[in-house]
């Protein structure tokens, strides 16, 4: 009978301890999930911002695509339909001019340049021109001691006939004479035997 009333005060120490140990943990679960909930409120108060945010600029958005119409309306409105219209490249370039404070740009300057058009041609011969000037450079290429002089001879020659075709002639020459012409990322041309 001894061990029955002894084991019955264990069990019950027991479930007294495991009862303050859920009770702990309870308190702690109840904790996090406090916790949880001010987060999913503050989250909560981020999206209707952010809702009213998205909202806001779509209605911008909306009014900025209503002005470009109305605007190419009337731009391209004048132009009778009887009459073609051709739109050419250009360049911009833009720049900020700054207010005697320097440190804010007062405005925005854009210079507009009509740009090369588009043609998609290449003529694998050279004229007489562009013989003379490729063995000019060549030979001035040949000579150079830096890369400043053979950038030097490179901008005379794209000078004159640009940037692509001065490349085309100045690679012909140089084949005829048993150098690779290399790509690379200098501007200047690299000439290998």
């Amino acid at each position: 009978m001894h061990d029955v009333a002894d084991d019955a005060r264990r069990a019950h120490k027991r479930a007294i301890e495991d009862n303050e140990t859920i009770y702990g943990e309870s308190i702690e679960v109840v904790g996090q999930i406090q916790d949880l909930q001010l987060t999913i409120d503050d989250e909560s108060i981020a999206l209707s911002v952010a809702a009213g945010n998205v909202e806001q600029w779509s209605s911008s958005i909306a009014d900025v695509r209503a002005a470009l119409d109305e605007v190419t309306a009337q731009l391209l409105g004048t132009v009778g339909t009887e009459v073609p219209l051709l739109l050419l490249p250009v360049r911009l370039e833009t720049r900020f001019e700054y207010g005697a404070e320097g440190d804010k740009p007062q405005a925005l300057r854009i210079r507009i340049f009509p740009d090369d058009i588009h043609v998609d041609s290449h003529e694998t011969e050279l004229s007489i021109d562009e013989h003379v000037w490729g063995r000019t450079f060549v030979a001035m290429y040949q000579r150079a001691a830096s890369d400043a002089e053979r950038l030097g001879a490179w901008r005379i020659l794209s000078g004159r006939f640009g940037a692509r075709r001065a490349a085309w002639i100045a690679s012909t020459e140089l084949k005829k004479q048993g150098r690779i012409v290399r790509p690379e990322a200098s501007p200047s041309l690299r000439a290998e035997s």
